[in-house]
């Protein structure tokens, strides 16, 4: 699952496999100036995702009654939410939960969460 912002190409700046993020720098002869974009390949986090998914039974009984794991958000995910003013800028600083709690029980969004139960 990719998060692109228009088609990669260009020259390549610098990939990075471990966070999945590739940047590449074109030109955009329409807007007359340089342009650098982030690739984001977010499959890791969906596959870990439905992998906990599988397991929920099991992590039931192991987890503390007070904290659950819920599932994990992509970088370029969060940082729309950040833009959106939802999230602060360290990414742990909820400022509209009802907002967030909308957009993890949205079905569009399951993929996201570790979880069958809702947010």
């Amino acid at each position: 699952m990719p998060i692109r912002k228009g088609k990669p190409g260009g020259r390549l700046l610098w990939n990075d496999d471990a966070r999945g993020v590739t940047a590449w720098w074109h030109w955009d002869k329409q807007l007359g100036k340089g342009i650098i974009e982030e690739v984001w390949d977010t499959d890791h986090i969906v596959e870990r995702n439905k992998a906990l998914l599988a397991s929920e039974f099991e992590r039931e009984h192991m987890e503390s009654p007070d904290l659950k794991y819920l599932g994990s958000v992509p970088f370029p995910i969060l940082m729309d939410w950040v833009q959106k003013g939802k999230l602060g800028p360290d990414f742990m600083t909820v400022k509209d939960q009802k907002w967030i709690k909308q957009k993890l029980n949205d079905p569009q969004y399951k993929k996201l969460r570790a979880t069958s139960k809702r947010v």
